[in-house]
C-alpha cells in the first residue's frame, strides 16, 4: 500500500473517532461555560466567584482525573491486542479508582473560602466561589466515573453515544442554569449554588445514562460481572495514571494561579481573565478530543504490535491539530469582542478580555500541538514525558516570566497572558520533538513487544 494512501487511510479513521469525541469535550465545557455566563447577570463579584471556584475544582480533582485516564492507554492497548477479558478487567479497576476518589474528594471542597482567601481573593469573592465549589464537589464521583465509561466505549471505537448524551445534557444544564440562578421557570433563586447544583445534577443524568447503555448493549460482554479492586492492577494504573493527573494538575493548576495573581491585581482583570480563559478553554476541546482519539489509534497499534503504525497515527493527528487550531486562531482575530459580549455587557470588563482574547490567538497552534503529542504519547504508554514538559514549561518557565512581567515590570494581567503563551509553546517543542524522535517505543509494554 503506498504511503499516501496509508495517510487517507489513517485520517478517515481518526476523524471518525475523533469528530464525536470534540463534540462531546466541546459540551462539557460548555457547561462549565453556562454557569460563568449565568451568574455574569449577578454581577462582577459572582462572575469571578465561579470562575475562580471553577479553577480550584479542576486543579484539585486533576489528579484523580488522570488516575482514571490511565484506562485510555490501557483498555484501547487491550481492544487492540484482541484481549477482551482484559478489558473488562481494567474498566472495574478504573470504577474502583471513581468510587474512592469520589468519595475523598468532596470532603476537601466543603469549605474552600479560608483557601481563596489565602489566595488573595476578595471576601465576597471567596465566599461566593466557596459556596460554589462546596455543591460541585458532589459531581466528583459521576465525573470520574463517567470517565471510565468513556474510556471503554473509545477503546471499542463507540464515540458517538457519549457524544449524544453530552450534547443532551449540556441542553438540560442550561434550562437548570437559567432557573436556578435567578428563579426562572417557577425554580427557586440559588444565585452561584444553583448553578453549580444544575451541573451536579446533570453530571450524575450523564454517567447513568452512558452504564445504562453500556449495561444493556454489547459492551455487557466486555464488561462482564463486576470484580473486586486488585492491588497489583491498581498499582500499574497509578504507575500511568499519576503522570496523567500530575500533567493535568501542572497545566491546570498554571492557569488556576493564572487566576489568583489576576484576582491579586483586580476583580475586573479576574473577570477579564476568565472569559478570555474560558473562550480559549473552549477552543482546547477541539485538540483534546483529537488527543484522545490519537491515544486511542495509537493504543491500538500498540497493542497489535504495530509500531510504524502508531508512528504513522501520531503524525496524521498531530499535523491535523496543527490545521485545526490554525483555524480557531483565526475566529479569535476576526471576532474578539464579539465572542467577549457572550459573558459580559461591562465595558471595562469587555475591553481587557478583548485583548487577552488577542494574545490567545497567538498560541492556538502552540496549545494544540502538545496537546495532541501528549495524547499521542499517553496512546503508547508514555505518560512522564508529557508530565515533566508541563512542569518545565509552565512551572519553571511560563509562570515565572508571566509573574515578572504582570508586577515587576508593570504590564498588569497582558505580562501574565505574554507568559503563559511562552509556556505553552515550550511544551509543544518538548512534546512533538520526543513523538518524532520515537523515544516512546520504549515505554511500550514488553509483552506487546513480544
Amino acid at each position: 500500500m503506498s504511503s499516501q494512501r496509508s495517510i487517507e487511510i489513517e485520517v478517515r479513521a481518526l476523524w471518525r473517532l475523533a469528530w464525536p469525541v470534540i463534540i462531546t469535550q466541546v459540551s462539557l465545557m460548555a457547561m462549565g461555560l453556562v454557569d460563568i455566563a449565568m451568574v455574569g447577570e449577578l454581577g462582577a463579584d459572582a462572575l469571578a466567584g465561579v470562575a475562580i471556584g471553577n479553577s480550584v475544582f479542576f486543579a484539585c480533582t486533576s489528579v484523580a482525573m488522570g488516575l482514571v485516564m490511565a484506562l485510555d492507554p490501557l483498555i484501547s492497548q487491550a481492544f487492540g491486542a484482541d484481549r477482551i477479558d482484559d478489558v473488562g478487567m481494567w474498566f472495574w479497576q478504573g470504577v474502583w479508582c471513581s468510587l474512592i476518589a469520589g468519595l475523598v474528594l468532596p470532603v476537601l471542597f466543603y469549605d474552600t473560602e479560608a483557601l481563596m482567601l489565602w489566595l488573595g481573593q476578595a471576601p465576597q469573592v471567596a465566599d461566593l466561589g466557596s459556596q460554589y465549589v462546596c455543591v460541585r464537589g458532589l459531581s466528583v464521583a459521576p465525573f470520574l466515573l463517567f470517565t471510565a465509561l468513556r474510556s471503554l466505549l473509545n477503546g471499542g471505537n463507540q464515540t458517538r453515544p457519549v457524544m449524544i448524551a453530552a450534547v443532551l445534557m449540556n441542553a438540560v444544564n442550561f434550562v437548570l442554569d437559567y432557573g436556578l440562578v435567578s428563579g426562572r421557570l417557577g425554580m427557586p433563586v440559588l444565585g452561584v449554588r444553583g448553578a453549580a447544583v444544575a451541573t451536579t445534577v446533570v453530571m450524575w443524568a450523564l454517567c447513568a445514562a452512558l452504564a445504562l447503555y453500556l449495561w444493556t448493549g454489547r459492551f455487557g460482554v466486555a464488561i462482564g460481572t463486576p470484580r473486586r479492586p486488585q492491588w497489583r492492577l491498581l498499582a500499574e494504573i497509578g504507575r500511568l495514571g499519576f503522570p496523567i493527573g500530575g500533567q493535568m494538575l501542572a497545566e491546570f493548576g498554571v492557569f488556576a494561579a493564572a487566576g489568583v495573581f489576576a484576582g491579586q491585581l483586580s476583580a475586573v482583570a479576574l473577570a477579564a481573565h476568565q472569559i478570555a480563559l474560558g473562550l480559549a478553554s473552549l477552543n482546547y476541546m477541539v485538540p483534546l478530543g483529537l488527543s484522545i482519539a490519537a491515544g486511542v489509534r495509537v493504543g491500538r497499534y500498540v497493542g497489535a504490535n504495530d509500531l510504524d503504525g502508531a508512528l504513522l497515527a501520531g503524525k496524521v493527528a498531530i499535523g491535523s491539530g496543527a490545521l485545526i487550531m490554525f483555524s480557531c486562531s483565526a475566529v479569535f482575530l476576526l471576532a474578539p469582542r464579539w465572542l467577549c459580549q457572550w459573558f459580559t455587557a461591562d465595558a471595562e470588563v469587555l475591553a481587557i478580555a478583548e485583548s487577552l482574547v488577542l494574545i490567545a490567538a497567538g498560541f492556538q497552534i502552540f496549545d494544540g500541538l502538545q496537546c495532541v503529542a501528549g495524547g499521542c504519547l499517553r496512546g503508547a504508554g508514555d505518560t512522564r514525558a508529557a508530565f515533566f514538559a508541563n512542569v518545565v514549561a509552565h512551572w519553571l518557565g511560563g509562570l515565572p516570566l508571566g509573574w515578572s512581567l504582570a508586577f515587576a515590570l508593570g504590564f498588569g494581567i497582558w505580562g501574565l497572558w505574554w507568559g503563559l503563551a511562552a509556556s505553552l509553546g515550550f511544551a509543544a517543542v518538548l512534546l512533538v520533538a520526543r513523538f518524532f524522535r520515537k523515544s516512546w517505543q520504549h515505554s511500550v509494554p514488553e509483552a506487546v513487544k513480544a
